[in-house]
């Protein structure tokens, strides 16, 4: 599982973009069929699912936005296929820039 940018802290409100690939032994992507593809909150709340999801032979591509009051904390995606589950976490966290103090030169 892979994602567009590194999806370590994401802001409330911005989008989740993740990409599903399954390799054979030459580093190809083979078709395969995703049972589960589920989002879950920092409380374990599934956010968001896709079910049987197939890659056709190529890499998949999903996303969901996260509502602008999203909860801060540690989300993770998990896709299932069968009963492998692999899975992946990242942050959601409001960030604050730092204050700028003034400093008086001369």
């Amino acid at each position: 599982m892979t994602s567009s940018k590194q999806i370590n802290n994401l802001l409330p409100g911005q989008t989740v973009q993740f990409r599903v690939v399954t390799l054979d032994t030459k580093f190809r992507p083979v078709h395969q069929l995703y049972d589960i593809i589920e989002i879950k909150d920092s409380t374990s709340n599934r956010i968001g699912q896709w079910l049987n999801e197939t890659s056709n032979s190529k890499i998949l591509q999903l996303s969901y936005a996260l509502n602008s009051e999203a909860r801060e904390g540690a989300y993770q995606v998990t896709v299932s296929i069968g009963s492998d589950k692999i899975q992946h976490s990242f942050k959601v966290e409001k960030y604050v820039l730092p204050k700028l103090r003034n400093i008086k030169c001369g």
